[in-house]
C-alpha cells in the first residue's frame, strides 16, 4: 500500500484507529476483491474491462444462515443497494455485502445466490437469503459489454482475508472516479472506549462522485495539477460495520453519518449521484433458527457519563472522511474505453511539481 492520508498528515493522528485502519479492524470482518475475471469477459475483443467485485464478509459461523442487525440511509437515491427494503423493514442483513459496477448488478446478484446454494444447499434451498449488492457506475472507463458474473464473484470470495485492504482501483473500484481523479475503494476505522468496552467502527467506501470544483482538501494541502477527466457526477456506496451493540434504528442513524463524512471532503450529492449507506452491527449474530433473541443495546441518551452514540457518530464521520482521502491517494492513472483516462491524484501532484503546503 502506498501513501495514505494519515501518513501524509491529512488527518489527526490523535484519532485512534484499529491495527490496519480498515474495515477489517472489526473482529472477524474480511474483504475480498477481484477484477473482471477471464470467464466473465465479453466476446467483443474491443471491449476494455475496467470493473470488478468487492466482497465484505461478516464473521458468521454459518455465512448464509446468520442475520445481523442493520440499517440504511439514503442521502441521494440515484443508485441501487439490493436488499435495502428487507433491511429497512426487518432490521436485519443476511450474508456478505457485495459491491460492483452498475451494469453487473444483476449478474453479480445471481452469482451470489448461486454461491449460497453451492455452499449451504440444505439450508438455502428452503430459506434463500436476499443478497445485498451495491453499485456505482464505472461506465466512464468500462465498456458497456464488460460485466462481472460468477467467475469474478468467485475470485473475490476466494480472496477474502483480514488485514490491510487494497484501495483505489481494486475490485469494484477498477473503473471509478473521485472529484475528476481516479477513485475507487477507500477504507478507515476508529476505536472508541466507553466504560470498560472498546468498540470499533470500520468504514469501506466505493467512491465514484464529485466534480473537480467540489473537492475540499485539508487546509494545508493544495494540488498542483487539475484532473483531465470529465466523468458524470457519479455515486458513493458506504458500508459501516461495528461491533458495538446497536439496534436497527441506531444503525440507520449511524449510516447517515457516512453522508456527513462525505460532505467534509466536498460531496454535495449532485442530482445524478447516488449516496447510499449501510451500517451493520456484528455484536449479536442471530441464527435463522433462533426462537428468541436477547440483546442489550447502547443507551441513546444515558442519564450520566459520556454519550456513546455521539462517539460512534463521530467515529463513523471521521472514518468516512479518511476513507475518501485514502481512495483519492490510492487511485492510479488508468485508461479506459473511447480513449478516456483518469489521472491519479498523486500522479497529478508529481506532474505539477508536488504539493504546496
Amino acid at each position: 500500500m502506498g501513501d495514505r492520508a494519515r501518513t501524509l498528515g491529512w488527518v489527526s493522528r490523535d484519532s485512534r484507529t484499529g491495527r490496519h485502519n480498515a474495515i477489517t479492524d472489526v473482529p472477524g470482518v474480511r474483504v475480498g476483491q477481484a477484477a473482471l475475471a477471464a470467464g466473465d469477459r465479453p466476446m467483443d475483443g474491443e471491449a476494455l474491462a475496467r470493473t470488478g467485485v468487492t466482497v465484505i464478509d461478516l464473521p458468521a459461523t454459518h455465512r448464509w444462515r446468520q442475520r445481523y442487525f442493520a440499517g440504511s440511509d439514503v442521502a441521494n437515491g440515484f443508485g441501487q443497494l439490493t436488499a435495502r427494503d428487507v433491511i429497512d423493514t426487518q432490521g436485519m442483513l443476511a450474508g456478505p455485502i457485495v459491491l460492483t459496477g452498475t451494469r453487473s448488478v444483476g449478474a453479480v446478484y445471481d452469482a451470489v445466490l448461486a454461491r449460497a446454494l453451492d455452499e449451504d444447499p440444505d439450508f438455502t434451498r428452503e430459506d434463500l437469503p436476499i443478497p445485498a449488492v451495491g453499485e456505482c457506475d464505472d461506465g466512464y472507463l468500462n465498456s458497456p459489454s464488460a460485466v462481472c458474473g460468477r467467475w469474478t464473484v468467485g475470485e473475490a470470495f476466494e480472496a477474502l482475508s483480514g488485514g490491510p485492504v487494497e484501495e483505489g482501483g481494486a475490485g469494484a473500484g477498477a473503473g471509478m472516479h473521485l472529484f475528476g481523479y481516479k477513485g475507487g475503494i477507500g477504507t478507515s476505522s476508529r476505536q472508541i472506549a466507553v466504560g470498560e468496552s472498546t468498540w470499533t467502527v470500520g468504514v469501506l467506501l466505493l467512491t465514484n462522485f464529485g466534480r473537480p470544483e467540489d473537492l475540499r482538501l485539508p487546509a494545508h494541502v493544495q494540488p498542483a495539477a487539475r484532473p483531465i477527466g470529465n466523468p458524470h457526477p457519479g455515486s458513493c456506496i458506504g458500508i459501516a460495520v461495528t461491533d458495538a451493540p446497536l439496534h436497527p434504528q441506531q444503525l440507520s442513524r449511524l449510516a447517515a453519518r457516512i453522508g456527513f463524512g462525505l460532505a467534509r471532503t466536498g460531496s454535495v450529492g449532485r442530482s445524478g449521484s447516488g449516496e447510499i449507506a449501510l451500517a451493520v452491527s456484528t455484536h449479536t449474530p442471530i441464527d435463522s433458527d433462533a426462537a428468541f433473541i436477547q440483546a442489550r443495546f447502547v443507551a441513546d441518551r444515558p442519564a450520566a457519563g459520556p454519550n456513546a452514540m455521539d462517539q460512534l457518530y463521530g467515529a463513523a464521520a471521521d472514518a468516512t472522511e479518511e476513507a475518501v482521502w485514502n481512495a483519492l491517494l490510492a487511485g492510479q492513472t488508468t485508461s479506459g474505453r473511447a480513449g478516456r483516462r483518469l489521472v491519479g491524484f498523486q500522479d497529478a501532484v508529481r506532474a505539477g511539481g508536488g504539493l504546496s503546503v
